[in-house]
C-alpha cells in the first residue's frame, strides 16, 4: 500500500500537502514508525484517515490548505480558530 503522500498525488486526489506534528505524536506516544493496519477499497480519504488515525489515538483536520495531523486535543484547538470557509473535520476520541 502507497504511503498518503503518493495516494493523494494521483486523481482524483490533486496532491494536498500532509503536515504530520511531532508533538502530537509525542502526546500519545506514537512515532512515525507506529504500525496501522487497514484494508480499504473505494473509500474516501477522509473516512480513511479517520479510520487510521483513530486507531493511534490521533485526528486531522483542512488548515490553510494543508492536512494537518496531530493529537485530537490539538485538533481541536486548530478547528476552534478556523474560519467559516474552512470544513470542518472528523475529530475521533482517543481510544480508551
Amino acid at each position: 500500500m502507497p504511503p498518503i503522500t503518493q495516494a493523494t498525488t494521483k486523481p482524483p486526489n490533486f496532491g494536498i500537502p500532509i503536515v504530520v506534528d511531532a508533538l502530537g505524536l509525542q502526546e500519545v506516544e506514537k512515532t512515525l514508525h507506529s504500525t496501522v493496519l487497514i484494508h480499504l477499497e473505494a473509500m474516501p480519504l477522509k473516512t480513511t484517515l479517520r479510520l487510521l488515525l483513530g486507531q493511534l489515538g490521533l485526528a486531522y483536520t483542512i488548515k490553510d490548505g494543508l492536512a494537518v495531523i496531530s493529537s485530537s486535543r490539538v485538533i481541536r484547538k486548530l478547528e476552534r480558530g478556523r474560519t467559516g470557509d474552512e470544513p470542518r473535520r472528523n475529530t475521533p476520541s482517543p481510544p480508551r
